[in-house]
């Protein structure tokens, strides 16, 4: 009976054995800042504990992932710290170290710890059960992951392994974050090239008001001149023929400007020329003035008061005033009575 129950056991660690090596299909998850591990298909999200994620397989083995924001330039150093502090607990107590390697995969660098421990069960005499600990510090380019795992009586090292180094980023989730960008990038251009011609617009639309403003402004200015020398003129009740006189002096300062203009000042031209008579000698004539090339533009014209001063021969000149003294005589200068 003794030889029938040994045989019996060894068939059945036969078929659990060769059922180990049966095929292994991974599934992608999801882990946080767009990273994603392939698991074993019989693992399920069982949650998460202390900020870690977990995933578990029937009732005897679990897989751990923690995401921390930092990097390690000594992984073999943070992996044998890691690991010291994980065995110190209960569940990995008088375990022995197996082995160790280290993995490089597209800037994803990371070292992988095995240790195990063998326990007798009570409940089947002669049979050893035996509990299989992975652990792992993985770096990549911005963040590190501790991983951990365990399974009690079946050594699943290979399929964690493969698990452990199949980290990387999700690829849809690039796709779709390039895609986006591309689209942030069109829409920046858009909207760039928007507020450009809105800008352009409204430029245009200050230009043209500025130059009807220019138009007004000087508009206005020769009115309130006329208006004055209206006012002036019904004040003092000048006669036909002082209007008259008047008007020839006015002409003949007009004249003279243009004689001027036309010898000792050939790169400019004006208009709208407005005679203010201030005394007998003196005169303010305000005209509209600018540079030749550009005289057919009404923008480039600018106001500007020209003193005209009557010298004693009769003739005229553009400068300083001239003045009668107060005993009579005549003066150039800057001020006059």
């Amino acid at each position: 009976m003794k030889k029938l129950n040994f045989l019996f056991a060894i068939a059945f660690f036969v078929f659990i054995s060769c059922d180990n090596k049966k095929e292994i299909s991974f599934e992608e998850n999801s882990l946080p800042n767009g990273y994603s591990i392939e698991i074993p298909a019989n693992y399920f999200k069982y949650g998460e504990n202390n900020n870690k994620l977990v995933w578990k397989s029937d009732k005897v083995k679990f897989l751990f992932v923690e995401i921390l924001n930092r990097k390690s330039s000594n992984l073999n150093q943070e992996i044998e710290l890691f690991s010291s502090k994980q065995n110190s607990e209960n569940l990995y107590k008088n375990v022995r170290f197996i082995n160790s390697e280290t993995f490089d995969n597209n800037e994803i660098r990371g070292v992988i710890s095995y240790f195990k421990n063998d326990t007798k069960s009570k409940g089947l005499g002669l049979v050893t059960m035996t509990n299989y600990a992975v652990f792992a510090i993985v770096n990549t380019s911005n963040f590190q992951f501790r991983i951990e795992s365990s399974s009690l009586s079946e050594n699943n090292f290979d399929e964690i392994t493969k698990s452990i180094k199949s980290i990387s980023l999700n690829s849809k989730k690039t796709i779709d974050m390039n895609t986006t960008n591309n689209n942030s990038s069109e829409i920046i251009d858009s909207l760039d090239n928007m507020y450009r011609i809105k800008e352009q617009i409204i430029l245009d639309k200050y230009d043209s008001i500025n130059k009807q403003n220019i138009r007004y402004a000087k508009t206005i200015d020769s009115l309130k001149s006329i208006k004055n020398s209206e006012s002036f003129n019904q004040n003092d009740k000048f006669t036909e023929t002082e209007k008259n006189n008047s008007n020839k002096e006015e002409e003949k300062v007009i004249s003279f400007l243009k004689e001027h203009y036309k010898f000792y000042d050939r790169d400019h031209v004006f208009r709208n020329p407005i005679v203010k008579k201030i005394d007998d000698y003196n005169f303010d004539v305000s005209i509209e003035e600018c540079n030749r090339k550009f005289k057919d533009s009404d923008f480039h014209y600018n106001a500007k008061i020209i003193h005209i001063a009557t010298q004693e021969d009769g003739s005229l000149k553009i400068g300083k005033r001239y003045y009668k003294t107060k005993d009579g005589r005549t003066r150039y200068g800057n001020t006059y009575y």
